[in-house]
């Protein structure tokens, strides 16, 4: 009599396991957000040359901007910009957005001498 009561509790377990992981699936961009890495250059790092070409790579992201400028991104999600640095101190302010709206923003500093 057990064994038959069993069977269904088990169907109805999966079942519930398999929507579980299904909502975790299609929500996990809403929950984790964007990201992103600055691959060539760290802060306050010292770059001699006028222009510096920085590569960032990104998931999960719709908008990507660099010092307040949109800039497009390849679809491997890889961005390559060219800074124009002054001397001294110069900011990079990368900031990502997805498509959710979230956002994940980062300032380093790089010195020209």
């Amino acid at each position: 009599m057990k064994s038959k009561n069993i069977i269904p509790l088990s169907i109805a377990a999966i079942i519930a396991i398999c929507i579980v992981a299904y909502v975790i699936f299609r929500f996990f961009d809403l929950v984790v957000g964007p990201s992103f890495v600055i691959e060539n250059i760290e802060h306050g790092q010292t770059v001699t040359t006028r222009s510096y070409s920085v590569i960032i790579q990104t998931k999960r992201t719709s908008e990507i901007r660099i010092n307040d400028t949109i800039v497009p991104q390849n679809t491997d999600g890889e961005v390559q910009h060219t800074l124009y640095l002054n001397e001294g101190l110069n900011p990079l302010s990368v900031e990502v957005i997805d498509t959710y709206g979230k956002t994940k923003k980062e300032t380093i500093f790089v010195l020209k001498k």
